[in-house]
C-alpha cells in the first residue's frame, strides 16, 4: 500500500488541460512516444514510484525532482514532497520511530541498569507472534537483493549456533519478571469487531476481488466474491472459533510413543520444487513471512546458495532439532475464521489456519517422499492422499453400483461425513500410526503437534490453545487422518492391519460384507445389503469415539427407490437421515432421478448468477473480464454446453476408471451399454461429428482418444464449422482478424495501473466491442477529418490517415522498437526527413535479427538492416479480401505490397541492405517475420542487460516481456511488445460518434 500523506507536489499535481507524461528518457509512456498520458499527478505518480523501485527500467532525471520539490522517501522509496518532514512520509516517519530500538545499559557497562531490566524490555514471543504485521506480496527488484541478504544471514546463524534450548532463558526471564509486576504487557485489551451489515460485506468482497485481479489472481478473486465470507472477530465468532478446538483428552499427556526415526533427507532440488509448488498470494503465517518470498528467494541470481542455506533449514526443522521452546510457534497458525452455517441453520465459522511458510515448506517436501509408502497403505479405499481426480471416483462408482443393483430390494448404501475431523482426530493415535507408516515424518510431526504441551493458535487479539486433533488446511492433516480412517475399515474386516501394529480397533465379527467402501478424506460410502450396513454403522458408533471421531450426517438411500422392503427404522434411530427415493449427494454431486438432478442444477446454477451479477458489479470492466473468464472454472461444469459437459464426464469416466474396478470388481468401461450415462454421452457426441461429417467418430472402447481435451478439440471443430456456415462474410471477417496470433493480448493483461497495463473504462469497452461486433457508433453521419461516412462498427476511425491519430499512433510504435534496438545495442538510427525513406529505423548490423528463409539459411553478404514499421486495419475497405480469405493473409499481403512499391526490396538490395517490412494489423496480429524479429530482439536485450528469460516477474517485464502461465519466452515477448502496441493504440485512437 502506498503511503498517502505529504505526496502532493508544489504545483499541485494537476496542469489544467495538459496530460501528464513520464519524465524518463526512453520510457514507452514519454511524451514524444505517443502516450495518452495521465490527468492528474495521482496516476503519474504510480508510474514514477515503479522507476524508482525498479520495476520499470530507467532513472527518474534528477531535475524533474527538484522542479517539484520532490525526493524519494527514505523508508519506503515512494515520491514525497520535501516539505514533508524532510522527505519521509507522516506514516513511514511513525513507524520509524516506533521500531526504533531503544538504547539498552548492559550490566558492568553502567550502574543504572541490571540484567533483570535488560531481558525484562524484550518481548515475548506471543507478543512478536501475535502482532498484526502486514507484508508485501513481492519485494520490489531494487529490495530484493538486500532482503535476501538480510534473510540468508538469519538462516545461516540458526544453523551455526541452533540449540534445543534457545529461547527457554529469555522466556523463563519474562514469565519471572511479568508475575513479580517488573515488566507491565504492551499490549491493550483485546478490541473485537462490530457485525458488519451485508451491504458491508458485498461492498469488502467486491474490493478485494478487485485487488485480487489487477494483481493477476483471477481464481483468489473469484473465490472471494463466491465463497464464503469472513467472519467479523465478534464474540460469537470467537466463541465459536474456540469451541472448534477440543480439549485434550485424558489420556493424551501420558501417551508414549517410541522415539522416531531421523527424518528423510531432503535434497535442494526438491526444496526448490517445493517452494515453487506454493500458490501465488499464498496467506502469511503470524510472523507475516510469505511464501511468494521463498519464490522469489530460489529464484534470484545466486539461487543456488539461497536455495542451499534454505535447504540446510529445512533439514534441521524436518529433524526436530529446531528449540523446544519454539514448539508451541510453529506448531501454532495464525487463525482466520469463515462465516458458515451449522447442521441446525445457526450461525457458526469455520476456522482456518495459516501456519508459518517455513513449516508448510517442511510439510510438503517430506510428504512428498513419503506418497509412495502412503499410497500402499491407503488405496483402494482412501482417494485423498496421491490419487489424481480422486474426488471424481465416488460419484461414478455409486451409479455404476446403483444401475448394477437397481432391482435389488434390500440393498442401502449409506453417505457419511465426519464433522470437524482434522481438528479433533485422536493426537496420539495418528502420531502412532504415521511413525509405523510414513517413519520419515514422524519427527516433524512431533514437533508440530506435541502432546504433553499446547500450541497456539493467534485469532485476532485471542490465543487460542490447540492441544488435541490436527488443524484445519494443514497439508500433512490429510495424510494423517487418513491413515486414522483407515482403522475404521480395519475394524469392519476389510483390510488387515500392519503386522506389528501398535494401535488396533475391536474388530466385527464375522467381518462385514459389504460391496464397497470408497472414502475421500472424511467423506464416504458404505453399501452392500441393509443388514451388514446397519452393522458397520452399529460397530462404527462405538469404536469411532476413541479416535476422537463422530459422524456430523449419514444419509441411507435404498437403491431400489421407493419400491425397497428394508426396514429403515434402527438407521433412523442412530442419527441417519432417510433418502427413501434414492436422491442424494455424494461429494457435492447430485445421484438420484432426473428431476432431482435438474433441481440441483438449477440450485447452483442460480448461485453461479448471484456470481456473474457481483463480477458484473465492480466498478472497473476490465478485471471484472479476467473473472469472467474464470467463472467457467468455478462453475464446476454447471456452464458448459452440452457436448463439452458430454466430453467431461466421459474423460472423467476415462480418469477414474482404474480406481473404481479396484474398489469394486463389477465396475467397468460401459461404452457399449446405450442406456448407461456413459454409452449415451457417447453416442451423442458421435452424432454430432456424422452431423459434421468429421471421421473417425468416438470408440466404445478406452483410450486416450476418449480424454476430456481430445473430445473437446473435435467437438469444438463441429460447432466453428457449423458456426462459419451459418454466419456472413463480416462475421468471418472478424473471427479471422480476432483469431490471429497475439490479437488476444490486450484481454489477456494484468489489469496494473503500476505497469501502466490498466485500460480505461471506455478503451476497454470499445475493444471488448469491435471484437464482439456490437454496434460502437450511431453511424450514418460524415467523418469530421476525411468527410468519409461513419458505420455503425466504428471501424472507420480505425482507418481513417486524417486527424493525425494514425501518424502518432505509428511513431509510437516506431519510437518503441528504436529503443528496444538501443537497449540491444544495435545503434538504431531513426529516419525522420521529410524526404521520401524506404524505412523509419535503420540498422547497420542488424541482418542477424532477420528470420531464417524458407531453406533454412540467412542472407548472404547483407550487412544492414532497414526496419519498415506499418499498421493497417484488416476490417477496413482495403484489406477486406485479403482478411475474408485467413487470419494472417492480410498483413502478409500488405508486407509484401510494401516491398513490391516502387521495387524498395530490390533496390535496397543492390546496395547492400535488407529491406525488411514489420506489419501489424490494429486487432493485434502480425507477420511471422515481425514475430520472428521480436523474438530475437528480445534475446539481444536480455543477453545486455544481463536478465533471464525463463523467470518469471519482473525480470521478463523489464526485457520486454509479458509473462503469463503456460507461454512459452519466445512468445511472451512477442506477445508483449504487442502489448505495448495496444495500450498505445486504445489510448490515442479518437471514435467519432
Amino acid at each position: 500500500m502506498q503511503p498517502d500523506d505529504g505526496d502532493v507536489p508544489m504545483d499541485g499535481g494537476h496542469t489544467g488541460a495538459a496530460r501528464m507524461h513520464c519524465p524518463v528518457p526512453g520510457c514507452v509512456a514519454a511524451a514524444h512516444r505517443g502516450h495518452a498520458g495521465w490527468e492528474t499527478f495521482t496516476g503519474l505518480r504510480a508510474h514514477v514510484d515503479a522507476h524508482i523501485l525498479g520495476q520499470i527500467p530507467g532513472a527518474v532525471p534528477a531535475e524533474w525532482l527538484r522542479a517539484r520539490n520532490m525526493v524519494s522517501c527514505r523508508e519506503c522509496s515512494h515520491l514525497i514532497s520535501r516539505r514533508c518532514n524532510g522527505g519521509v512520509h507522516r506514516t513511514c516517519l511513525a513507524d520509524r520511530m516506533a521500531a526504533r530500538p531503544q538504547p539498552l545499559s548492559l550490566p558492568g557497562a553502567c550502574g543504572d541498569a541490571d540484567l533483570d531490566a535488560v531481558l525484562g524490555s524484550l518481548p515475548s514471543l506471543d507478543e512478536m507472534f501475535s502482532a498484526p504485521v502486514g507484508t508485501r506480496d513481492l519485494i520490489s527488484s531494487a529490495l530484493l537483493p538486500s532482503a535476501q541478504k538480510e534473510f540468508l544471514r538469519c538462516i545461516v546463524q540458526v544453523l551455526q549456533h541452533n540449540t534445543g534450548d534457545a529461547w527457554a532463558a529469555p522466556e523463563d526471564w519474562q514469565t519471572r519478571l511479568r508475575a513479580s509486576g517488573v515488566v507491565v504487557a504492551r499490549r491493550g485489551a483485546p478490541r473485537l469487531a462490530r457485525q458488519q451489515t451485508d451491504e458491508e460485506k458485498e461492498q469488502a468482497a467486491r474490493l478485494v476481488a478487485e485487488q485480487y485481479a489487477r494483481r493477476g489472481m483471477p481464481g483468489k478473486a473469484v473465490q472471494r466474491l463466491s465463497g464464503a465470507p469472513p467472519a467479523a472477530p465478534t464474540p460469537d465468532t470467537v466463541a465459536a472459533t474456540q469451541a472448534k478446538f477440543p480439549t485434550r483428552p485424558p489420556h493424551q499427556a501420558a501417551s508414549l510413543r517410541a522415539a522416531a526415526p531421523p527424518a528423510n533427507d531432503i535434497s535442494c532440488d526438491e526444496v526448490v520444487r517445493a517452494v515453487r509448488s506454493f500458490p501465488r498470494g499464498a496467506a502469511p503465517g503470524p510472523t507475516g513471512m510469505r511464501p511468494d518470498f521463498l519464490k522469489q528467494l530460489v529464484d534470484a541470481g545466486d539461487e543456488q546458495y539461497g536455495a542451499q542455506a534454505l535447504t540446510d533449514l529445512v533439514n534441521l526443522l524436518a529433524d526436530g532439532r529446531a528449540p523446544a521452546a519454539l514448539r508451541p510457534y510453529l506448531g501454532g497458525a495464525r487463525g482466520t475464521a469463515l462465516a458458515k452455517l451449522s447442521k441446525t441453520g445457526t450461525a457458526d465459522a469455520r476456522p482456518l489456519c495459516a501456519r508459518e511458510a517455513l513449516r508448510r515448506l517442511v510439510g510438503k517436501v517430506l510428504l512428498r517422499s513419503e506418497l509412495p509408502a502412503l499410497r500402499a497403505h491407503l488405496l483402494p479405499h482412501q482417494l485423498a492422499v496421491g490419487v489424481s481426480a480422486g474426488a471424481e471416483v465416488m460419484p461414478h462408482l455409486y451409479q455404476q453400483w446403483e444401475h448394477h443393483y437397481r432391482a435389488d430390494t434390500d440393498r442401502v448404501c449409506l453417505s457419511y461425513d465426519e464433522g470437524n475431523a482434522h481438528n479433533v482426530v485422536d493426537r496420539h493415535v495418528f502420531l502412532t500410526r504415521m511413525q509405523e507408516v510414513a517413519p520419515g515424518l514422524s519427527r516433524w510431526l512431533e514437533y508440530i503437534y506435541p502432546t504433553d504441551i499446547d500450541t497456539k493458535v493467534f485469532f485476532h487479539h485471542v490465543v487460542i490453545p490447540s492441544v488435541a486433533g490436527g488443524q484445519q488446511g494443514c497439508p500433512l492433516m490429510t495424510a494423517c487422518h487418513a491413515v486414522v480412517q483407515r482403522l475404521l475399515l480395519e475394524s469392519l474386516g476389510l483390510v488387515d492391519p500392519p503386522a506389528g501394529t501398535a494401535v488396533a480397533l475391536p474388530t466385527l465379527q464375522p467381518p462385514a460384507q459389504l460391496d464397497m467402501a470408497p472414502c475421500f478424506a472424511d467423506d464416504g460410502l458404505l453399501a452392500g445389503p441393509s443388514g451388514e450396513v446397519l452393522r458397520a454403522l452399529q460397530h462404527w458408533s462405538v469404536v469411532m469415539p476413541r479416535l476422537g471421531l463422530k459422524l456430523s450426517t449419514a444419509s441411507v438411500a435404498p437403491v431400489a427407490g421407493r419400491q425397497h422392503q428394508v426396514d429403515l427404522r434402527p438407521f433412523a434411530a442412530l442419527g441417519c437421515a432417510l433418502c427413501e427415493d434414492g436422491n442424494f449427494e455424494v461429494l457435492k454431486s447430485p445421484v438420484g432421478d432426473a428431476d432431482f438432478n435438474r433441481q440441483y442444477c438449477l440450485q447452483r446454477a442460480a448461485q453461479q448468477a448471484t456470481l456473474v451479477q457481483s463480477v458484473g458489479a465492480l466498478a472497473d470492466p476490465q478485471p471484472g473480464s479476467k473473472l469472467s473468464c474464470r467463472l467457467l472454472v468455478v462453475a464446476s461444469g454447471f456452464a458448459l454446453r452440452f457436448y463439452f459437459a458430454d466430453a467431461a464426464y466421459i474423460g472423467s469416466r476415462l480418469l477414474v476408471l482404474e480406481r473404481c474396478h479396484a474398489l469394486w470388481t463389477p465396475a467397468a468401461w460401459d461404452g457399449l451399454d446405450g442406456g448407461s450415462e456413459l454409452g449415451l454421452a457417447i453416442a451423442r457426441c458421435n452424432g454430432l461429428l456424422q452431423q459434421a461429417g468429421l471421421q473417425p467418430p468416438l470408440g466404445d472402447q478406452p483410450d486416450r482418444s476418449l480424454s476430456q481435451p481430445a473430445i473437446s478439440h473435435r467437438l469444438r471443430e463441429v460447432h466453428v464449422l457449423a458456426w462459419k456456415a451459418a454466419a456472413g462474410t463480416d462475421d468471418v471477417c472478424r473471427l479471422h482478424a480476432c483469431s490471429a496470433d497475439s490479437a488476444e493480448t490486450v484481454l489477456n493483461l494484468v489489469p496494473s495501473r503500476i505497469l501502466d497495463t490498466n485500460l480505461s473504462k471506455d478503451d476497454f469497452l470499445t475493444c471488448l466491442g469491435g471484437r464482439l461486433g456490437v454496434d460502437m457508433c450511431l453511424g450514418g453521419g460524415a467523418c469530421r477529418f476525411c468527410g468519409l461516412p461513419m458505420d455503425v462498427k466504428g471501424r472507420h476511425p480505425q482507418s481513417c490517415m486524417a486527424g493525425g491519430d494514425a501518424v502518432a499512433l505509428h511513431n509510437g510504435l516506431r519510437d518503441l522498437l528504436h529503443d528496444y534496438c538501443a537497449r540491444a545495442q544495435l545503434r538504431p538510427q531513426a529516419l525522420l526527413d521529410g524526404r521520401r525513406r524506404p524505412a523509419d529505423i535503420f540498422l547497420r548490423g542488424g541482418a542477424g535479427l532477420l528470420p531464417a528463409l524458407p531453406d533454412g539459411s540467412r542472407p548472404v553478404g547483407l550487412g544492414a538492416l532497414a526496419l519498415d514499421v506499418a499498421i493497417i486495419n484488416s476490417l477496413g475497405p482495403s484489406h477486406w479480401d485479403d482478411t475474408l480469405r485467413g487470419a494472417p493473409d492480410a498483413v502478409t499481403a500488405y508486407a509484401q505490397r510494401k516491398r513490391d512499391h516502387l521495387d524498395t526490396a530490390a533496390s535496397c538490395q543492390q546496395v547492400g541492405i535488407h529491406y525488411q517490412p514489420l506489419v501489424w494489423d490494429i486487432y493485434g496480429g502480425c507477420t511471422a517475420a515481425t514475430r520472428a524479429f521480436l523474438h530475437r530482439l528480445a534475446g539481444l536485450v536480455a543477453t545486455v542487460e544481463g536478465i533471464d528469460l525463463t523467470l518469471p516477474g519482473p525480470a521478463c517485464c523489464r526485457a520486454g516481456a509479458r509473462s503469463w502461465t503456460g507461454i512459452a519466452p519466445s512468445a511472451s515477448w512477442c506477445r508483449g511488445a504487442t502489448t505495448c502496441f495496444h495500450l498505445n493504440l486504445y489510448s490515442v485512437m479518437v471514435y467519432e460518434t
